[in-house]
């Protein structure tokens, strides 16, 4: 069945790098011009459209990639990529998400149950659970969105045009304003109004002299 399915695919024009190593699901579609890399597996009801790159080493199941996406090292579960998306590798899209077009997910990133507008870029180390990230933001390394109270989950928006600092952590619910900058490692539990400056950390103290 896998040989049946993969030939027909082939046939209409999809390159599978080693066709053994990979499987398709009956019910999935593949659009021109894909590239199905080494160790990529395609489940349930997804759609591939024309021109996207797909592994090595992807699972992708009952989801939506529109043209021109590639996608290595990553697992896209339930999830709409929209056109001209960078994800991996080793990146995690779980349920609900929808990616908009010209976006980057980068490295080690997981991303669950969230709107991430046009042109943002998360590149790395991050978690963006059940938030709204504005278009032209940028996500930057170690950022957390704090969502779960241990009872009930909250929502993280963040503008347009935000600029979040390195191993921020967002405690949910906070609304981000557009054009907002927060300071690397701060701690964000209070809405920031747009065009603002964020920053919550404790004071550096340098001791000099110091011997232990």
């Amino acid at each position: 069945m896998q040989r049946s399915i993969k030939e027909k695919h082939m046939l209409n024009g999809v390159t599978f790098m080693n066709p053994e190593s990979s499987s398709i699901s009956e019910d999935a579609e593949i659009g021109l011009d894909v590239i199905i890399e080494s160790n990529s597996h395609i489940r349930g009801c997804s759609k591939i459209s024309n021109n996207c790159n797909i592994g090595p080493n992807s699972y992708i199941k009952d989801s939506i990639i529109k043209e021109n996406t590639t996608i290595k090292n990553s697992t896209i579960l339930n999830s709409e990529v929209m056109e001209n998306v960078c994800i991996g590798p080793y990146s995690h899209i779980r349920p609900g998400c929808s990616i908009s077009s010209g976006s980057k997910v980068g490295n080690f990133v997981e991303i669950k149950n969230s709107s991430i507008s046009q042109s943002v870029k998360i590149n790395h180390l991050s978690y963006v659970g059940d938030s709204v990230v504005g278009k032209f933001t940028n996500i930057g390394a170690g950022t957390i969105t704090a969502n779960f109270d241990g009872v009930n989950k909250h929502i993280t928006s963040i503008g347009d045009k935000c600029n979040i600092g390195s191993n921020t952590v967002l405690i949910a619910p906070v609304n981000i304003e557009d054009s907002v900058t927060t300071g690397a490692g701060s701690v964000i539990n209070k809405n920031v109004e747009k065009n603002s400056l964020a920053i919550s950390r404790p004071k550096q103290v340098n001791i000099k002299n110091w011997k232990k």
